[in-house]
């Protein structure tokens, strides 16, 4: 594969930017460990997501909360090499679909992961607390 995949090492923060937003797709094919180590929601895809990159990856642990399959990216299941392969074709051959998923899950992580928007829905949810607590 040395004519196909090229390891460069460490790279700044803008490098990475570069390369994850020009990248055809991001690849995560995370898994759930022998003892049960797992990623929680990996920031790489929330990353790609916000840079209009497509994603594809497994829907362990918090990824199908931020990947919605078919919607703002593909899902396939965990330890299923042919589906990983199948499903980054599909980004390859249909650039189309590439773009439609990267635009829906941009426009996903800027409503539901944007900092102002989080903590104003978490304020809601002390507020309401608060006098819920207070009323009873």
């Amino acid at each position: 594969m040395g004519d196909t995949v090229r390891m460069h090492g460490a790279l700044s923060r803008d490098e990475t930017l570069r390369y994850v937003a020009r990248a055809r797709a991001v690849v995560a094919p995370c898994c759930v460990a022998d003892d049960g180590d797992r990623d929680g929601l990996p920031t790489v895809l929330l990353e790609a997501m916000a840079l209009g990159t497509p994603c594809v990856a497994t829907p362990v642990t918090g990824i199908p909360e931020l990947i919605e399959h078919e919607q703002t990216g593909l899902l396939v299941p965990e330890a299923d090499p042919a589906a990983l392969a199948d499903a980054i074709e599909r980004l390859w051959v249909d650039p189309a679909l590439g773009r439609k998923l990267a635009q829906a899950g941009r426009l996903h992580i800027a409503d539901a992961f944007d900092a102002k928007h989080t903590s104003s829905c978490l304020r809601d949810v002390f507020a309401r607390a608060s006098t819920d607590r207070g009323t009873s």
